[in-house]
């Protein structure tokens, strides 16, 4: 992964690896979601269209075309919101401000309304 413009990111058995999306964004790379089903994490916070690529999973033929496609500016301008989200996707003990624990609490947060008791 380092070094690498995108990380391809393909559909688990369940859904889109979490491990994978955060392991390219740390190393700098631009996420390729490659599914037809996904439910990315923070998804009602972060827009992940600034800073990855999603794609069906029949794309995976033009795969070469659809990346080599994007101008350039476009890809800086993702890579450099990939530097700004990493930190949402790194896990500490104990939780430091802006890390993975503080947005899953600002997740539960905001759908603290679907909650009944």
């Amino acid at each position: 992964m380092y070094g690498s413009k995108f990380c391809i990111c393909p559909r688990g058995e369940t859904q889109v690896g979490g491990v994978c999306l955060s392991e390219s964004m740390a190393f700098g790379c631009v996420p390729v979601i490659m599914s037809d089903y996904y439910d990315l994490p923070f998804n009602d916070i972060l827009d992940w269209d600034e800073f990855s690529v999603i794609l069906k999973e029949d794309d995976v033929h033009e795969l070469e075309k659809i990346l080599k496609s994007i101008p350039e500016g476009k890809y800086e301008k993702m890579h450099q919101n990939v530097l700004q989200v990493r930190k949402y996707f790194k896990w500490h003990s104990p939780p430091n401000k802006y890390d993975e624990f503080h947005l899953v609490m600002l997740e539960l947060w905001k759908r603290r309304h679907v909650i009944r008791y």
